[in-house]
């Protein structure tokens, strides 16, 4: 019977610790590459929500300057339930702006209350409320 150990040459054992190394490094890799890519998918969803955020503060803002285009046609008007729709905000979502127009008891003064929803659509939804208080010009009969 022959003896059949095998040696191993020192060749072939730094062939083997490259081997190891390369798979380390190629882990270590696709793990810096993979929270590279969570990180850049965070921040991209961050982006959507902060501009769905300032279009959200925007329609409450073009709500309120609605209810005092509408006061100045009609000194009556009270509110609506305004739904804007998403081709007009160049969007996927549609909006509704609840406006109020309320008058303070004695005083000249009325209060717009615009409340905003938007997106309509969407599992993410703002709600963004804008009051503006403004002064009713006396009579001068």
């Amino acid at each position: 019977m022959k003896n059949c150990s095998q040696t191993h040459s020192p060749h072939s054992r730094r062939r083997g610790s490259a081997l190891v190394f390369a798979m380390i490094a190629l882990l270590v890799s696709s793990l810096i590459g993979a929270s590279l890519l969570r990180s850049s998918f965070l921040s991209m969803q961050q982006v959507k929500r902060e501009q769905l955020h300032l279009q959200a503060n925007w329609l409450a803002e073009s709500g309120c300057r609605r209810a005092i285009s509408r006061l100045q046609a009609d000194p009556a008007y009270t509110g609506e339930e305004w739904v804007v729709p998403a081709e007009q905000l160049k969007s996927q979502y549609s909006a509704m702006v609840t406006i109020a127009v309320s008058d303070a008891a004695g005083e000249p003064d009325q209060t717009i209350t615009a409340i905003t929803f938007y997106p309509q659509q969407s599992t993410t939804q703002f709600r963004i409320t804008k009051r503006l208080t403004i002064r009713q010009q006396a009579d001068t009969k």
